[in-house]
C-alpha cells in the first residue's frame, strides 16, 4: 500500500471583542469562489505551522502578530488531502485590510452563530468548534 502524502494548511480565526470572526469572500482562486473562508494558506516546505500563520496573516490582512498570540484550538483531517491547523487570535495591533482583493472580493466580521451566508467546505463547522472549545479534532470526507 502506498503511503499517504497530505498538504498542511493553516486557518486563522481573528476573534474581536464582540465575538465576531473575520472572514474573506473568495474570488478568482478556483476553489470555493464566492464563499466565505478565514485568512488561511499552505505551510511551505521548511516552515512550521505557526510561522505560516504569521506569514499568511501579514500577506492577506496586514496583521502582525507574534507566536505567543496564536492559540491552537482545532485540528482537522480532510481525507486523503489535508491536515488543517485552526488558530484563534484575540489580540493584535492595527485594523485588518484586505491585501489581496484579486483573491478576496469582501472582508467581513461575522457572528458565526447567527449567519446564513455560504462558507467554504468545513470552515464554519471547524471555526465554531475552535471558538467554543468543544472539539479539538474533526475528520471530513471532503
Amino acid at each position: 500500500m502506498e503511503r499517504l502524502k497530505v498538504k498542511v494548511a493553516v486557518y486563522m480565526i481573528l476573534l474581536n471583542q464582540k465575538g465576531e470572526v473575520l472572514f474573506l469572500r473568495r474570488s478568482n482562486t478556483g476553489w470555493q469562489d464566492g464563499k466565505l473562508s478565514l485568512p488561511s494558506g499552505h505551510v511551505d516546505s521548511g516552515e512550521f505551522p505557526t510561522e505560516a500563520a504569521i506569514r499568511e496573516l501579514k500577506e492577506e490582512v496586514n496583521i502582525s502578530i507574534s507566536t505567543n498570540q496564536l492559540e491552537i484550538k482545532h485540528f482537522a483531517y480532510r481525507k486523503d488531502n489535508y491536515i488543517d491547523f485552526y488558530f484563534v487570535i484575540k489580540d493584535w495591533k492595527g485594523e485588518p485590510i484586505n491585501m489581496e482583493p484579486e483573491k478576496s472580493s469582501e472582508m467581513i466580521w461575522i457572528n458565526v452563530n447567527s449567519t446564513n451566508d455560504e462558507f467554504a467546505s468545513n470552515v464554519l463547522l471547524a471555526t465554531k468548534r475552535a471558538i467554543s472549545n468543544t472539539t479539538v479534532f474533526s475528520e471530513f470526507s471532503s
